[in-house]
């Protein structure tokens, strides 16, 4: 889903931006204290002062990615990692049993059951080369946290490490960062693998 709240942001590890990973990629590693904006439904990005921006992935051009570059502006992909949603297009991708309980307010909105990696993965290995052919710098896999609701499934904190765990395999691959959305329960356990935090709540 979508929040209105305004975002916090903190870097998970924080050396100088632009500066090579441990792992040799050259991908982009953002530090503490970058100006940030969410714009998942106004989808007015040449508005915003920011340096970093969050947008939907799936609705971005990569010409608007691009002209942002241009500017010297970092873009986060979003899409949602751990909801099916139906409008998407990509949406007949989802077989029945892996959709589960409606996912809070969302119209069109549900729980995925986070553990059938090979089922969710193909589909979301397509999401983050689409991210990374745009020219984003990083993805923000949203909806990683159904463990602490009535997903339909079952899911345990374990499963949710383990999707963010192939979800940052994946975008590593594709030299994205990768964030961790809102479950921030997890940062103990994933601290040295994932590149920044986004926290939605004050």
């Amino acid at each position: 889903g979508l929040a209105n709240a305004a975002p916090t942001f903190a870097a998970a590890l924080p050396p100088t931006a632009g500066t090579a990973s441990t792992s040799g990629s050259s991908r982009w590693r953002p530090t503490q204290g970058l100006s940030f904006d969410i714009q998942l439904s106004q989808q007015a990005p040449e508005s915003s002062t920011a340096a970093v921006l969050d947008l939907d992935g799936a609705d971005t051009p990569a010409a608007t990615v691009a002209a942002l570059k241009a500017r010297g502006v970092r873009t986060i992909c979003y899409f949602n990692a751990g909801g099916f949603e139906d409008w998407r297009q990509d949406a007949s991708s989802f077989p029945a049993q892996v959709r589960g309980q409606a996912l809070g307010d969302w119209p069109g909105e549900r729980w995925l059951d986070i553990r059938a990696l090979a089922v969710l993965m193909p589909i979301m290995e397509e999401r983050i080369q689409s991210c990374a052919d745009k020219g984003f710098d990083a993805i923000d896999p949203d909806n990683l946290d159904g463990w602490r609701t009535a997903s339909g499934f079952g899911l345990s904190e374990a499963d949710a490490v383990a999707y963010e765990r192939a979800l940052i395999e994946s975008g590593h691959r594709h030299g994205l960062a990768v964030g961790l959305k809102n479950a921030a329960d997890l940062l103990p356990q994933l601290v040295n693998e994932v590149d920044f935090a986004v926290n939605e709540q004050c």
